[in-house]
C-alpha cells in the first residue's frame, strides 16, 4: 500500500500528475502535506506546523505561487510538478521513484527538477528515474537499465553510459548484457 510504502522509506511520483499526484481543487499546502499528516499534531493537525513544511518547500523547490492556500490547479505545469514533488519528498523517503518527472513543464521547471534529483542523490537518496528524454537519462543517471518489448536489454554505467549507446539499446539494436 502507499502508506506502508512511505513508512518504508520509498515514494512514487507518478507520470500523470494530475490523475493521481496532486489535488487540482485544493490548496496547494494540502498536496505537499497529505502523506505527513500523522505527523503535523497527534490529535489536531498543527497548521502552523503544516505551513512551515509547506513554506520549506515552495522555498527549496522554487516553487512560484501567489500563497500556499492557492490551488494547485490553477499553478503552471512546472509548479504543479513541484508541488507534487513537495508531497513526497515531505515523507523524508530514502528512495523516490520519479516516473516522467519533468513531462510537460518548461524549461526553468525542468532545471530545477534536475537540481533537486542532484541533491537527492548528493545526499544519499536512492532516485529510480523512468524517463522516455533519454538525454535526461544520460544526464541524470549514474546507471541505466534500459528495457525494449519489456524485457532489459542493456545495462549501462560509467563511461558506457551514451546517448548513442542508450538510444540503440531502446530501439533493440543492442545485444543483452549480463
Amino acid at each position: 500500500s502507499p502508506a506502508l510504502c512511505r513508512e518504508r522509506g520509498l515514494v512514487y511520483v507518478p507520470e500523470d500528475r494530475h490523475a493521481h499526484g496532486i489535488f487540482l481543487e485544493l490548496p496547494s499546502v494540502y498536496t505537499m502535506t497529505a502523506g505527513i499528516l500523522g505527523r503535523l499534531g497527534r490529535f489536531f493537525l498543527d497548521t502552523r506546523r503544516e505551513a512551515e513544511v509547506a513554506d520549506g518547500f515552495v522555498r527549496s523547490l522554487n516553487i512560484k505561487l501567489g500563497s500556499m492556500w492557492q490551488p494547485a490547479g490553477t499553478l503552471s505545469g512546472g509548479n504543479q510538478q513541484k508541488v507534487v514533488l513537495a508531497g513526497a519528498l515531505a515523507a523524508e523517503p530514502r528512495v523516490v521513484i520519479l516516473d516522467e518527472p519533468t513531462r510537460g513543464i518548461d524549461a526553468s521547471a525542468r532545471q530545477d527538477v534536475y537540481r533537486l534529483i542532484r541533491s537527492l542523490t548528493g545526499a544519499g537518496v536512492g532516485v529510480l528515474l523512468i524517463s522516455s528524454e533519454l538525454e535526461e537519462v544520460v544526464e541524470l543517471s549514474d546507471r541505466v537499465l534500459v528495457m525494449h518489448r519489456g524485457r532489459i536489454v542493456e545495462r549501462l554505467e560509467d563511461g558506457d553510459l551514451t546517448l548513442e549507446r542508450v538510444t540503440a539499446a531502446s530501439f533493440g539494436v543492442a545485444e543483452v548484457r549480463p
